[in-house]
């Protein structure tokens, strides 16, 4: 009976780190759970080590809720992606015949096809509500104009800027009437929307000289827009927010110094805004934040090397 004694104890000790353990364990589920949208699903394109010139993005697949990562057969990938709003096909930049050339695949990276030919260096893709249209930027040197495609009709890219402006990073509001860009009169870069019906051009933010406006992406159901601000320096990122018809801005993160945040998009249920998220000399990974401000955190089981992402569609 007393030799019992001893490993009576240490059976006592070690079922009480057990029960320590997961009941910290439990409380950081919960308090993880409360904290993150379960559900989100994303499209991650992942720069790999050391790449060359002849290497491409990997694309993968990943389930935040669940942590898994699946592998797509998209072997061209070198920059952006969106996902269409029907969830079916998404589009990217490739330099796979050259030139940054603007592709549609299906999501699974099945099929494939590249939709422009020599307009210029292609950047910043985004779908129309109806999946038929993609609008993107179009740069010939010191040009910055954006453009417009019809999927469905086949048509040829029409230009919707130009001039003396430099225009850059549409996205299309929920209903499709109109869009939202950065563009420029001068050195300072600001938001304006575009009428797609009267064409009508309108800027709806008053940032300051010194301060840059640009990557604006409109919230799911069309009330807000998100956009990314830098100073002339290049050394202060801020993520801000303010109502569609430009009230009511208001800064929600700002990324600290000689660190960079870009590329900002809506969850799907419109409460977080997530964006890349670059430390000097550090990797580039995914972090999100609520539109409240609170609560900037990794988004979990997302590599780093982030060259791109996309919300799957609900």
């Amino acid at each position: 009976m007393t030799a019992s004694r001893p490993l009576l104890r240490l059976s006592l000790f070690l079922f009480l780190i057990f029960s320590l353990f997961t009941s910290v364990f439990t409380a950081a589920a919960l308090v993880t759970a409360r904290a993150l949208p379960w559900g989100w699903v994303l499209l991650v394109a992942v720069r790999q080590n050391e790449r060359s010139r002849d290497q491409y993005n990997d694309l993968y697949l990943i389930d935040v809720q669940h942590c898994r990562q699946h592998a797509l057969d998209i072997l061209s990938l070198d920059d952006a992606l969106a996902w269409s709003p029907d969830g079916e096909r998404i589009a990217y930049i490739s330099t796979a015949t050259g030139g940054f050339e603007l592709h549609v695949s299906d999501w699974r990276g099945v099929s494939d096809q590249q939709v422009t030919f020599g307009l210029g260096r292609i950047s910043h893709p985004a779908w129309s509500p109806r999946s038929d249209q993609i609008v993107f930027t179009v740069s010939n040197r010191d040009q910055f104009d954006i453009f417009r495609l019809n999927l469905d009709e086949k048509s040829v890219p029409v230009a919707l800027t130009g001039a003396d402006t430099v225009d850059v990073a549409p996205d299309f509001a929920p209903d499709g009437t109109r869009l939202v860009y950065s563009g420029s009169w001068g050195a300072t870069f600001h938001l304006h929307t575009l009428d797609l019906i009267t064409g009508t051009v309108e800027r709806i933010n008053d940032t300051d000289d010194d301060r840059w406006a640009f990557d604006p992406t409109y919230s799911p159901d069309g009330s807000q827009i998100a956009y990314i601000t830098n100073n002339s320096s290049f050394d202060d990122y801020r993520l801000h927010i303010l109502n569609a018809d430009g009230t009511n801005p208001r800064m929600i993160a700002q990324a600290g110094l000689r660190t960079q945040i870009n590329k900002p998009a809506f969850s799907p249920d419109g409460g977080s805004i997530a964006v890349i998220y670059t430390p000097e000399r550090g990797a580039t990974l995914l972090y999100a934040v609520n539109t409240d401000g609170i609560g900037w955190h990794r988004i979990p089981c997302t590599p780093d090397r982030i060259a791109a992402f996309a919300f799957r569609p609900f």
